[in-house]
């Protein structure tokens, strides 16, 4: 069970977590890391450019019913709005894209 303590004006914000009865910083919590295979195959779109190789933007596709931000990756630059597939993953929350037609 994981229970957060929490403390602002008008929103939650997380700041220390306690798993197995040990106290955990918010930073050393796990990443929410979505299952590979439900990722690869899925639609999206660019919120934010992807200048190409190592330069990273991101990424808004539709997934378990709502909709994600992902920082995305891509061998060329894609532009802001423009559809993608993704084609892979990278550690974390990131994924590998490309451009879709649309």
């Amino acid at each position: 069970m994981v229970e957060v303590l929490a403390h602002g004006l008008g929103h939650v914000k997380p700041e220390v977590a306690t798993l197995g009865g040990e106290a955990t910083r918010e930073s050393e919590l796990p990443m929410f890391n979505p299952d590979e295979d439900q990722l690869i195959g899925e639609l999206g779109f660019v919120t934010t450019r992807i200048a190409g190789s190592d330069r990273p933007g991101e990424v808004q596709i539709n997934f378990r019913g709502g909709s994600e931000t992902f920082i995305a990756y891509g061998d060329e630059a894609i532009e802001r709005g423009e559809k993608i597939l993704v084609v892979g993953r990278r550690p974390g929350r990131a994924l590998e894209v490309t451009t879709f037609p649309s």
